[in-house]
């Protein structure tokens, strides 16, 4: 056979080997091109998405509000194909951080699903630790907020409010509303400290304190009638119980307290020392 007809043969075979080659890529994009279409058109049918959202738990934020912020959570789509709504794709963690930062009042807002398409939200309420109130401004009816555990501020108080809670007079921001204003170990330290100076076992009559102090420097000051106690952050917690219920228990001050049944002024703030002073 001629060399000319031998090449003539070749070339024609890896021709229609090319063909085939392309003939297969583009039967493997047309397929694949269909199998992606066929999954985006199967995740936008309304039996693969949330149609609606309900609302479960005990809080003061209308359950109305809870659903109209889910929705237009999970409006739009993914890449312009997929339903941000659809079941195998809605994004709960995002859900629940846009419910906490749009309403300061929650502390959690829990989503799963009681159905296919009924996707519930399960809400509790920070509850009150302290009333924080600036300083600049009247205690009694001037900025005044509820702050829960973490010090975080999470609405204000009305000044005929009932709830009773230790007012803590402070520097306060503007629009202070989801912002912690109080780290959580000082609301902590506050309130122990607190607890322990009430105990009834000290005091007869008993301290009550009714006010909380905090400067610009930090330092704090409980207000317990007409006596003024002091202390800081400085230390551990546990340290400052120790030492406050250490003087409480030495004979001295006790002889001290049942003798003018009264303190001027009550200083926790320097390390294994505590100054006070009694009204005579």
């Amino acid at each position: 056979m001629p060399v000319k007809v031998k090449k003539e043969i070749i070339a024609r075979g890896r021709a229609k080997e090319k063909k085939i080659r392309r003939a297969k890529m583009v039967g493997g994009f047309l397929l694949t091109a269909v199998m992606v279409a066929g999954f985006v058109f199967i995740l936008n049918l309304a039996f693969f998405r949330v149609s609606k959202f309900s609302v479960s738990g005990k809080s003061e934020i209308a359950p109305s509000k809870i659903i109209m912020t889910c929705k237009e959570t999970v409006a739009g789509r993914y890449l312009w194909l997929v339903p941000k709504d659809n079941v195998f794709f809605i994004n709960k963690k995002n859900l629940e951080a846009v419910a906490l930062a749009r309403f300061p009042r929650l502390r959690s807002a829990l989503f799963s699903f009681k159905t296919l398409n009924n996707l519930d939200v399960y809400l509790s309420d920070e509850k009150p630790s302290l009333i924080l109130c600036d300083s600049a401004s009247d205690i009694a009816f001037g900025r005044c907020y509820f702050a829960s555990s973490e010090g975080k501020v999470y609405a204000p108080v009305s000044p005929y409010s009932s709830i009773s809670r230790l007012k803590v007079a402070m520097p306060i921001v503007e629009n202070p509303f989801g912002k912690t204003l109080i780290a959580s170990s000082t609301v902590e330290r506050i309130l122990a400290l607190k607890s322990l100076i009430e105990n009834k076992n000290f005091f007869v009559p008993p301290l009550e304190i009714n006010l909380l102090v905090i400067g610009l420097n930090g330092e704090m000051e409980f207000l317990a009638g007409n006596t003024r106690i002091f202390f800081s952050n400085d230390g551990t917690l546990a340290d400052l119980l120790v030492k406050t219920e250490s003087i409480f228990k030495n004979e001295s001050f006790k002889s001290d307290w049942q003798k003018f049944g009264r303190l001027e002024y009550l200083d926790l703030r320097f390390d294994r020392k505590v100054f006070y002073k009694p009204v005579e």
